[in-house]
């Protein structure tokens, strides 16, 4: 388990930057799902701040070069759902190109994935399509990105269905689905502050077997606390 995950550490983060340091550290973890939580955390603090984006989008770029499948493979798509908010996407365009042709299955699955949300931004209908496709699969690196797209791309007139199908997620038997779950939720929770609904997902999640559905929350649960400029 990683040391990050101690409670008397996240108990007293007192600001976003701090919560920021603790998720840098977590990517240095043995464990790969570990790493997937922690950069998904940097992708929810980055998608809910203009400021902080404007911080975490070159560390997110830095990561497409690192060795660690894992991590570089989420940052992929961490930038694709960042990206397709863009005006201008083509600068995140040509970074996900590059990596269609990486050895790594799971990176080239998941910059195929970003570069997906960026090209149907402008579609809503054919964004929802895909995310419903990859919902739907048997397999847990597509079922992740959709739990994450569900919640990043909610619109508050449907956040009751986007909830609906969350929150079964939170129990699946896969981790990194459970922790696509738990951020997906997050999104929705600080974007249209329903903090009262949720948070009791996210406090049940503190007791899941896995560190890194823990951490998932812990961060979602310090970030609720801390005020940011919602887009």
């Amino acid at each position: 388990m990683s040391l990050s995950i101690d409670d008397s550490e996240w108990e007293s983060c007192q600001s976003i930057e701090e919560l920021i340091s603790l998720l840098h550290k977590n990517i240095e973890d043995n464990e790969s799902s570990i790493r997937i939580s922690a950069v998904l955390g940097l992708l929810l603090i980055a998608g809910l701040d203009s400021f902080y984006y404007e911080q975490l989008i070159p560390y997110l770029k830095t990561l497409l070069l690192v060795d660690d499948i894992y991590s570089k493979g989420i940052a992929a798509l961490s930038i694709g759902i960042l990206g397709s908010r863009q005006a201008d996407p083509i600068p995140f365009v040509d970074m996900l190109k590059l990596l269609l042709f990486d050895e790594a299955r799971f990176v080239k699955w998941n910059a195929s994935t970003g570069l997906a949300f960026i090209l149907s931004a402008s579609v809503p209908q054919r964004r929802d399509s895909f995310l419903q496709e990859l919902l739907s699969s048997s397999y847990w690196y597509f079922r992740v990105p959709g739990a994450i797209g569900l919640g990043f791309f909610c619109k508050a007139a449907n956040r009751s269905t986007v909830i609906s199908q969350l929150k079964p997620m939170l129990n699946d038997s896969d981790i990194d689905v459970r922790i696509g779950a738990v951020y997906g939720l997050g999104f929705i929770a600080k974007r249209f502050n329903d903090v009262e609904e949720l948070t009791h997902f996210f406090k049940g999640c503190l007791y899941d077997y896995d560190p890194a559905v823990v951490l998932g929350a812990r961060v979602v649960l310090n970030l609720l606390k801390f005020p940011l400029r919602v887009p």
